[in-house]
């Protein structure tokens, strides 16, 4: 009859796993819904509905396998959740990075996966893992263990269930956050978001410590049956976690975007510089066959640009099209979709055939031809060949030789001015630090110390107590 009873609770157990998952993702779904409707209210209500659903199953799965149930650690995990949305949106409203767009933030990961398709797909498929692995092991334990020590094991198993969510989670925002092509404010956003994750952070990782008497020497705040505790060892576990996962991640992305950045303006400085030179020259004959040998290098350096960058190529997920704009009324539609703001355009028309998740999709990437530097620069190239043939066209019209040789110093003049703006941009990035770099780069050294004391000090007691032992 026991075990029956046992397998009935594990059951249930495993139900309510089952039930908080499909409803976490439910209410994610509706989540981008709101976002791409923007809809504030309805996004801070599906925000609770998360938070309330996620740690109302950490209690849940607790006491359904061990009968540990604590109200008072329940509401410091969902205070401490509060507090950091807060302290995250007042970072983002100080910092004037509150409403940054987040297509960088969503092409940068798309551009990840389509160009480390192995360690995306490992990435992605961690938590999947994660998510199976956690019942299984908890069946193990409830199963195999005496009740004596079940409790203790239920709760150690869980703490790493949840810590281990997060740190695949923050890898994947590392990894994102440290790519180039990500804009400075969305770059930053992210930065304050992960400072301000680091009270839910501290909380997990203190009640971890607690959990397995890791570290346990020290300031212990007490909540119910359950202790929250300040030692070296938790003071450098979470330095290192926002050292890691935000910190290095911002600064390598932010050196990387500059680098970047710089390679694209000199590409263009050394253009405008070789058409002006071109062009100034007083000899119009030679000026048609030096345009038509430009035009060929530059398509030849565009193709070579977009097949270094695979966000490029990109494919337009299926979509349906509203009924009047649907083939074969649209027959010069190529059968491969590239991203562009006129077919993302129809996408995005009120009487599309689309979902919020495709919508939303063509939104971000419809706000990441104007951001993503890679379709800046894309869209360089192309306006580049335009105007070339514009300034071809127009020195054709022109009836006698003085005629051209004044249309083509005028275009070189043109090309002069734009070469002395773009040397004006990289200087300007050569010489200027954004300030949150500089901010950064102050926190890195006592950071680096503060870790570095704290693991020393642990290490040193564990040693010594080892020798006295």
């Amino acid at each position: 009859m026991a075990v029956l009873v046992r397998i009935g609770l594990y059951i249930l157990f495993l139900i309510a796993y089952l039930i908080c998952l499909i409803g976490l993702f439910i209410v994610f779904v509706n989540l981008l819904s709101a976002n791409f409707r923007r809809n504030l209210a309805q996004q801070f209500m599906l925000g609770q509905a998360l938070l309330l659903i996620s740690v109302g199953g950490l209690m849940y799965y607790l006491y359904s396998l061990s009968g540990y149930f604590s109200i008072s650690l329940l509401l410091v995990l969902l205070a401490g959740s509060e507090v950091a949305a807060i302290i995250g949106a007042g970072l983002r409203g100080l910092s004037g990075t509150s409403d940054a767009p987040k297509s960088s933030l969503f092409t940068a990961a798309q551009d990840f996966d389509v160009r480390y398709r192995a360690v995306a797909k490992t990435v992605t498929l961690l938590p999947t893992v994660i998510v199976v692995a956690y019942p299984v092991v908890c069946g193990a334990l409830f199963f195999w263990l005496p009740q004596s020590i079940l409790s203790k094991r239920i709760l150690q198993a869980t703490m790493l269930y949840y810590l281990a969510l997060r740190g695949a989670s923050a890898v994947r925002t590392a990894i994102t956050v440290s790519s180039e092509n990500l804009d400075e404010p969305m770059r930053q956003t992210t930065l304050l978001n992960g400072a301000a994750d680091l009270v839910p952070a501290t909380l997990f990782l203190s009640i971890t410590f607690w959990a397995f008497g890791v570290g346990t020497e020290g300031n212990q705040v007490r909540i119910g049956d359950t202790s929250l505790v300040v030692t070296p060892l938790m003071i450098g576990a979470t330095a290192t976690y926002f050292l890691i996962f935000s910190l290095l991640p911002y600064i390598a992305g932010t050196q990387k975007g500059k680098r970047k950045m710089r390679l694209l303006l000199d590409q263009r400085n050394s253009w405008y510089d070789r058409l002006h030179d071109a062009l100034i020259v007083p000899t119009p004959k030679l000026h048609e066959k030096k345009l038509e040998e430009f035009e060929a290098e530059i398509r030849n350096d565009r193709d070579a640009f977009v097949n270094e960058n695979p966000i490029l190529m990109l494919e337009v997920p299926e979509l349906q099209l509203p009924i009047s704009m649907r083939r074969p009324t649209l027959p010069a539609l190529p059968e491969v979709l590239r991203p562009s703001k006129e077919i993302l355009d129809l996408y995005l028309a009120e009487d599309a055939d689309t979902d919020d998740f495709q919508r939303l999709w063509a939104a971000r990437m419809t706000e990441s031809l104007a951001v993503d530097p890679r379709f800046k620069h894309l869209h360089w190239f192309d306006d580049l060949l335009e105007e070339i043939e514009e300034a071809r066209r127009s020195m054709d019209r022109q009836q006698t030789l003085r005629d051209k040789e004044a249309t083509a110093a005028t275009w070189a003049q043109a090309y002069r001015v734009r070469a002395e703006q773009i040397t004006a941009q990289i200087k300007e990035i050569q010489h200027t630090r954004a300030p949150f770099i500089v901010g950064a780069s102050a926190i890195i050294g006592p950071l680096g110390t503060v870790i570095l004391d704290q693991f020393g000090n642990f290490a040193w007691e564990t040693f010594s107590k080892g020798i006295a032992g």
